[in-house]
């Protein structure tokens, strides 16, 4: 609608994300993680707050940063940046034109479609802003992947297809994914 919405999380909804992203991303107080995202933005809460709890290095990506792709590539080699989110046109091009040398990369907000291979663990991130960011994910098999999922819920939530009357429907059948 081009209308700004505030939406409210519960600080549990939180904490249940931080402790799936830091457990299944294996990150630690020793990593430096970025923050691409602007801070209006919901993805800015999933590179932010990770390396608050653990007390590592966070690095905040100014504005003039974002948009140059040779210059944050710079960044994050000298930086030795471990993990970072970005958009997903944006890091497909990204990791397209460049050798990152990531631990992991998140990408999200569009379907992903196969990139250049790359050593970093490639996740692809789906959710919407009112379920804290991210509902679900996948690590991408880059050897054999070409429709890349969504994949499955974070750890402590579910999904479930549902018909329009809010039915369950049988595995394998299309409905509204909640």
């Amino acid at each position: 609608t081009g209308k700004p919405k505030g939406v409210m999380i519960r600080h549990k909804s939180l904490v249940a994300f931080l402790a799936w992203r830091i457990n299944d991303y294996q990150l630690t107080a020793k990593d430096h993680i970025s923050c691409h995202s602007s801070f209006s933005f919901d993805a800015s809460v999933y590179d932010l707050f990770a390396p608050l709890v653990l007390g590592a290095q966070l690095h905040i990506i100014s504005e003039e940063m974002r948009q140059n792709m040779q210059e944050l590539y710079q960044y994050i080699y000298k930086q030795q940046i471990a993990d970072a989110l970005f958009s997903t046109q944006f890091g497909m091009e990204l990791i397209n034109q460049f050798d990152i040398p990531l631990k992991s990369i998140t990408l999200g907000g569009e379907k992903l479609k196969p990139v250049k291979k790359t050593d970093a663990m490639l996740v692809n991130a789906y959710g919407p802003t009112e379920f804290t960011i991210c509902s679900s994910y996948h690590i991408v098999d880059q050897e054999k992947e070409g429709d890349i999922p969504i994949g499955k819920p974070v750890a402590n939530s579910w999904a479930y297809i549902v018909d329009g009357n809010n039915n369950l429907m049988p595995i394998g059948v299309a409905g509204e994914l909640c």
